[in-house]
């Protein structure tokens, strides 16, 4: 079952912090690190999970293995997920979650549509 809770004023201190790891870890592998998903938006009831999108340039081998430092895994099952407004498409490298409650971070190429 999933559960909605109130929001609470620690997401977006919680995506900076998670954020600011991922840059670390990825450095211009990165193009951008964004917080989606509800927990994104002030004041709006949620899932307690933090939904990070990374973009990037391609899903190379180089970003597979940094996303793996990172304690990231590629999802064998997910091949794609729903493109950014505007986009024609999109590629994902998959989810994986880190530390005690589950932030869901994908990274993806964005392409043009």
């Amino acid at each position: 079952m999933v559960e909605i809770i109130p929001f609470q004023s620690s997401w977006p201190a919680e995506f900076r912090l998670i954020a600011s790891r991922l840059r670390q870890g990825l450095g211009d592998l990165a193009l951008r690190i964004d917080h989606i998903g509800s927990t994104s938006v002030p004041n709006l009831a949620a899932k307690d999970v933090i939904d990070i999108q990374i973009t990037v340039a391609s899903l190379s081998q180089e970003l597979l293995q940094a996303m793996s430092d990172l304690g990231y895994s590629k999802d064998a099952g997910l091949r794609r997920d729903h493109p950014p407004a505007g986009l024609g498409g999109d590629e994902a490298i998959g989810k994986s979650g880190i530390s005690m409650r589950r932030r869901d971070s994908g990274a993806r190429t964005p392409t043009s549509g």
